[in-house]
């Protein structure tokens, strides 16, 4: 009985996520346009050194030129653009391993994401 309940949640969970997927995918395929057009208005107002690495205490410790910043939009829509269900489907057949690949994919854009706007907003405190 108690299998038969986790099996369960796990189904809803599933459904849940399948149904919200698409949409939080899009949501970060529009994020990602957005941080390359604020990442093309940068490039033209930065200097040509800027900070690229910080450390775990949250500290520059590397300088680079200033296209780097076009790393993060481009990972960030590759990201949402390679984590589509048809080429996720392809690799995984179990729906609770599809389940936990798309919370997975969310989480780590969701992460890149915020790891972004803080890098933006020191590079706009740089202007």
């Amino acid at each position: 009985m108690r299998n038969f309940v986790n099996q369960n949640i796990y189904r809803k969970v599933a459904v849940f996520i399948d149904r919200i997927y698409s949409k939080v995918r899009a949501a970060f395929i529009v994020g990602g346009g957005i941080f390359l057009v604020v990442a093309i208005y940068l490039y033209t107002k930065l200097p040509e050194i800027i900070p690229i690495h910080w450390n775990a205490a949250v500290h520059i410790d590397n300088w680079g030129r200033k296209a780097v910043i076009f790393i993060i939009p481009i990972s960030f829509l590759l990201c949402s653009f390679l984590s589509a269900k048809k080429f996720m489907q392809n690799y995984e057949l179990s729906p609770i391993k599809l389940m936990f690949s798309e919370l997975i994919v969310i989480l780590t854009l969701l992460a890149l994401a915020i790891v972004t706007c803080y890098v933006y907003s020191v590079y706009f405190s740089l202007i």
